[in-house]
């Protein structure tokens, strides 16, 4: 029941991938889930690890880049990568 929406596109040399979906919101301590083995309150009952955002920011600094946490409304994460 949750809607997606994935966008990529140019801000002068930088790429921007933004992914944001329409459920409640990042928490108060968001910037902790790019931690490993980190979850937000509101996933602790659904399964995983908490490796998914970590992932994420490992990636993007990998390739000159940050990832950061979009305020709500919705989930959304950024990915800016520098060119």
């Amino acid at each position: 029941g949750t809607t997606v929406s994935v966008t990529l596109d140019r801000q002068g040399a930088d790429i921007r991938l933004l992914v944001v979906d329409d459920g409640p919101g990042a928490d108060s301590n968001s910037s902790k889930l790019f931690e490993r083995f980190t979850r937000s309150e509101t996933s602790r009952t659904t399964t995983g690890h908490g490796l998914g955002l970590s992932l994420v920011a490992a990636i993007a600094t990998a390739h000159r880049g940050k990832a950061s946490i979009i305020p709500p409304p919705g989930f959304g994460v950024r990915v800016k990568l520098i060119g």
